[in-house]
């Protein structure tokens, strides 16, 4: 507020001299005005002031003080050194001499308080006294009116008003600034030496003033002379100093009478309060809780409980020390409570503190502890704070027991095992989420009531008689009753409950399902079965290769009892010249690999060898560490017996398929050459035949009448029909020993050239021919084409008389999506599905050759073909309905689909 009031101050006096109002720059009528420089000094100190106020936290705050201080200096020490060197200055502008000799001390004093040490601050402080009597002369001079005297000037030494006024403020902040250092920690004390000296002070300062007023106003007024005027003032001075001294004197007397009352009062009151102490003492030694208080002084109370919970000695040891020994943790064990947190620094700022848990660390306890704290502040009747009173206790038995409390609820509720506890009366206390599981009974629904109610057995009864009265019941296996009414297979385990006075309250009863366990059992047992009856050889061992177990089948396929051989090494198996087989089946095993059906050679007991297949597999262990390996052995000497046998038998059998393969061969040859021989001997005569008729035609034709014409042309159609069926029957005969060359073929494109061999048949028909896409097949691709030629002009041949024809060639997928049937579909005359049979054979025919012509050997050929490719062909139809024609190839692979 000083400072505030120093720069509001200086800064009217340069508004004075700006706006031209002398008040503002005097502050009283008639007295000289305060100078602009002084005026900015001012402003430079008043901030400089308030800067030190803010320094202690701010360093920018005191580099700010400590500029402000500098430059006031040099504005001080500038005007002097104009004073004494006779620079010309303006009367205006420059400070009076005695302002500016404050000026260059009171910098001074500003540098030396942004220090912060007390010998600066002394320094300043002395430093300071100077000034303030200046002022304080100023102010009283101007005041009173009197006139001052000059120094190195014409001009008075004293300052104007306002200037005495802001020097006066300025004393002042600067004495305020540190009042516990220098001369201020004696005049500022709460002692009575520093009450008496701020009393005097204030009196002397009013008496002074008002008397030096009174006397001088008398004087002026001529009421006595010069001589006079200073006896007065002297005598007078006096008369009111003793006056404030008797006061004074008084006053201390009073204040010592209540002291020596005071020190009575206490003397009592101590007697009495060591009394109380020492029962509060017996009484804090007594508890188990630990008991601290602290006075404001840092004294502190504590029992023995606190030396033992906290494990240091508090004594000699102040507050702050304690985080030295001490480590304290959150409840959590692992973030450090800040020593701001703790409950006595919570209660010193006046908060309340109660049951809050920390986790405590110390030499006497590295595992730790838990501690509850409670603390509150200690105030008297006026409520002012008189210390901190902390209660804590060691709750690291009780959190332990919590803890295992938990851990086994937890267990217990998590386990898959039923487990309930029940009372002397067999009625249920507890029920947890197995027990609902595996009896489908909730925890309400069996509460309070008995969990096996239709269970009286004698061996039941017996139980629940030795359980009350507190006897050990060994586990036992028994059924019992599931959810759904299934039996089931349980191991049940009983523990006595005891109370407080060691008698038997009830009983906790596990119930285990042991259904799985009997399933793996019974699975043991079938295994062991299976592996003694078996008729191999199974042997364990370990990756020493020691025999561990052997069974019936090893017995009989070596001849050694197991007792000859357990514990003995498998290489007595081997024979001499076999014996580095074992190391190496051990080290395959070792790297978890597998021997399959190894056939080498073993010795029995008696010296023979027999031929065996081995199978070596690793053991593992539950870890899935290996441990061992299993032996399969099978006696394999009648299957090397049958091998030899099966490769005598194929010897003879590929001989006799040289000698049926040299006769087919001599059969083909004689095929061919009859084929030749029909191929030309037949159609020699037929050639004559025709060629006649046709030379009777065309030269006797006027000569013969209609009947001999009809007879000729009989002929004639005849002779063309059995050169037709000649070729037919040569087709026929040559798919049958021709050599296939498939290949990935374009069905598309066979389908094309077919119907390029029909184009005569299409000539003059009206036709509806639909293609669907078709997929690339692996055929034969001459071979196919005539089965496609065959079937779309078989289609043709049976669809005339219907306007229009109309043709579907097309494939779809059978089965397995790897085979695909072709079709060709018509709406011809059809046929009954019971001769279907007889399509396919040689001649078969289901229409008269006057009806529709050709040999009956067309679909024998597609037949033939379709055979020799590995297919099968097949016929749907209804009489007057069309017929379907399909085929597969058997094998053939197709490939994506292409539009026709």
């Amino acid at each position: 507020m000083t400072a505030i009031m120093i720069v509001v101050g200086a800064t009217l006096i340069v508004a004075g001299w700006a706006l031209h109002i002398p008040l503002l720059t005097s502050f009283l009528p008639g007295h000289p005005a305060t100078r602009p420089i002084s005026a900015i000094a001012f402003i430079l100190a008043g901030a400089s002031l308030w800067s030190l106020k803010r320094s202690e936290s701010d360093r920018r705050a005191r580099l700010a003080a400590r500029a402000g201080g500098l430059v006031v200096t040099a504005i001080g020490l500038l005007s002097l050194l104009a004073y004494i060197v006779g620079w010309p200055f303006e009367v205006e502008t420059r400070p009076l001499i005695s302002s500016a000799a404050s000026f260059a001390v009171v910098g001074v004093v500003l540098f030396l308080l942004s220090v912060r040490r007390p010998g600066p601050t002394a320094a300043a402080q002395l430093l300071t006294l100077p000034v303030l009597f200046v002022a304080l002369a100023g102010f009283v001079g101007n005041l009173l009116g009197a006139s001052t005297p000059s120094f190195l000037t014409s001009e008075p030494l004293a300052s104007g008003f306002p200037a005495t006024i802001l020097f006066l403020l300025l004393s002042r902040g600067i004495l305020e600034r540190d009042p516990d250092h220098g001369l201020m920690a004696v005049v500022m004390a709460r002692r009575p030496g520093g009450i008496m000296a701020r009393r005097l002070l204030v009196a002397f300062t009013w008496i002074s003033l008002g008397l030096g007023w009174l006397l001088l106003m008398g004087h002026r007024s001529g009421l006595y002379e010069d001589d006079l005027l200073v006896t007065l003032f002297v005598s007078s001075n006096i008369a009111l100093t003793s006056v404030v001294v008797w006061n004074s004197a008084r006053w201390l007397n009073r204040t010592d009478i209540k002291r020596e009352r005071a020190e009575q009062e206490l003397g009592s009151a101590a007697s009495e309060r060591q009394q109380r102490g020492a029962m509060i003492q017996s009484v804090l030694e007594s508890i188990g809780d630990g008991v601290i208080v602290v006075d404001p002084g840092g004294k502190r109370i504590y029992n023995l409980a606190a030396k033992r919970i906290l494990g240091i000695d508090l004594s000699g040891l102040a507050v702050s020390e304690w985080t030295q020994k001490l480590l304290v943790f959150r409840p959590d064990q692992k973030t450090i409570l800040p020593p701001d947190e703790f409950p006595t620094a919570r209660a010193s700022r006046g908060e309340t503190v109660d049951d809050m848990e920390v986790f405590v660390q110390h030499a006497g306890a590295p595992k730790g502890i838990f501690v509850s704290a409670s603390a509150r502040p200690i105030r008297d009747e006026l409520g002012e704070s008189q210390g901190v009173l902390a209660i804590f206790r060691d709750l690291t038995m009780r959190r332990r027991a919590e803890e295992t409390q938990r851990q086994l609820a937890a267990i217990v509720q998590s386990t898959d095992d039923a487990m309930f506890s029940v009372d002397v009366e067999s009625r249920v206390t507890a029920w947890n989420p197995g027990a609902e599981r595996l009896f489908g009974l909730t925890a309400e629904a069996v509460m309070g009531r008995d969990p096996w109610p239709g269970v009286r057995t004698p061996e039941a009864i017996e139980r629940r008689e030795r359980a009350t009265r507190g006897e050990r019941i060994e586990p036992y296996e028994t059924e019992v009753i599931g959810r759904g009414g299934r039996r089931v297979p349980v191991l049940i385990s009983v523990s006595q409950m005891r109370g407080a006075d060691g008698q038997v309250v009830g009983a906790a009863v596990s119930v285990r399902d042991i259904t799985e366990t009997k399933r793996a059992q019974e699975a043991r047992l079938r295994l062991a079965a299976i592996v003694e009856s078996s008729f191999d050889a199974i042997i364990a061992k370990d990756l020493n290769g020691t025999i561990l177990s052997w069974n019936t089948g090893a017995e009989r396929l070596y001849g050694y009892a197991d007792s000859e051989v357990l514990g003995k090494n498998i290489s007595l198996l081997t024979p001499p010249d076999h014996a580095d087989e074992i190391p190496t089946i051990l080290n395959r095993i070792k790297l978890g690999q597998q021997v399959e059906h190894y056939e080498t050679v073993r010795r029995r007991k008696n010296g023979e060898t027999v031929a065996v297949s081995v199978a070596v597999s690793p053991v593992y262990d539950s870890s899935g560490a290996i441990v061992g390996a299993s032996v399969i052995a099978r006696d394999i000497s009648e299957q090397r017996r049958a091998e030899a046998e099966i490769r005598r038998l194929n010897t003879d059998l590929e001989r006799r398929v040289a000698e049926r393969t040299a006769d087919l061969e001599a059969a083909n040859t004689e095929l061919e050459a009859f084929t030749y021989s029909v191929s030309h001997d037949l159609r020699a005569p037929l050639r004559a035949i025709h060629g006649f008729v046709q030379l009777l035609t065309q030269r006797h034709a006027t000569q013969l009448d209609a009947e001999a014409r009809r007879y000729l042309e009989r002929v004639s159609a005849g002779s063309m029909r059995m050169s037709q069926l000649i070729d037919d029957l040569l087709a026929l005969s040559r798919i049958s020993h021709q050599r296939l060359e498939t290949r990935m073929v374009s069905t598309s494109d066979i389908v094309k050239r077919a119907l390029a061999q029909l184009d005569p048949m299409l000539q003059g028909r009206a036709v509806e021919l639909s293609i669907e896409a078709l997929p690339d097949c692996v055929a034969e691709p001459t071979l196919l084409e005539q089965v496609f030629a065959n079937l779309i002009g078989n289609a043709l041949k049976y669809s005339r008389g219907r306007e229009p024809a109309r043709i579907i060639i097309g494939s779809r997928s059978d089965g397995d999506a790897s085979e695909t049937v072709f079709f060709v579909k018509d709406n011809g005359v059809g046929f009954d599905m019971r001769y279907a049979d007889k399509l396919f054979g040689v001649f078969q025919r289901l229409h008269r050759p006057e009806e529709y012509e050709g040999t009956g050997v067309g679909l024998a050929i597609v037949h033939r073909i379709i055979g020799r490719l590995g297919g099968r062909v097949w016929a749907e139809a209804e009489p007057d309905k069309g017929a379907s024609f399909f085929f597969a190839l058997g094998g053939a692979r197709t490939s994506v689909s292409k539009a026709a």
